[in-house]
């Protein structure tokens, strides 16, 4: 090669020269991260507040950061916040939850991370959202 300087070859891939040592790494400091912070809103029926709804509020409701229940009238006993719309099977339910989302935009939107929504017939695992 007719005296080229030709630099010698680089060894590629897990030669133990390329690998760091492990006792020069610093230890790197991950940012305080705070957990997320879950809103839970059901949508419910009075007619099921005894049974479905207070199973769920015993249940995967205590895990939210707050959980809110959503019905056509208010109930100060379970407590529900009243819509003032109709019950029905479905026929309302888009109304319901546009109003839902109303209260919530007014009075938490600043608040939570994240806004689950859920009826009274779901079982949720809420450390999976998280």
């Amino acid at each position: 090669m007719n005296g080229e300087n030709i630099a010698p070859q680089q060894t590629i891939g897990n030669s133990s020269s390329n690998r760091p040592n492990p006792r020069e790494l610093s230890p790197v400091r991950l940012p305080d991260v705070k957990p997320w912070r879950i809103l839970c809103w059901v949508l419910t029926m009075e007619e099921n507040l005894d049974t479905r709804t207070r199973y769920i509020k015993t249940t995967w409701a205590r895990r939210c950061d707050k959980t809110i229940f959503f019905s056509s009238v208010e109930n100060k006993k379970f407590p529900t916040i009243g819509l003032n719309t109709s019950d029905g099977d479905r026929q309302f339910q888009a109304q319901k939850a546009i109003g839902a989302w109303r209260y919530i935009w007014k009075h938490f939107i600043n608040d939570f991370d994240f806004f689950y929504k859920a009826d009274d017939d779901t079982y949720a695992v809420i450390e999976n959202l998280r």
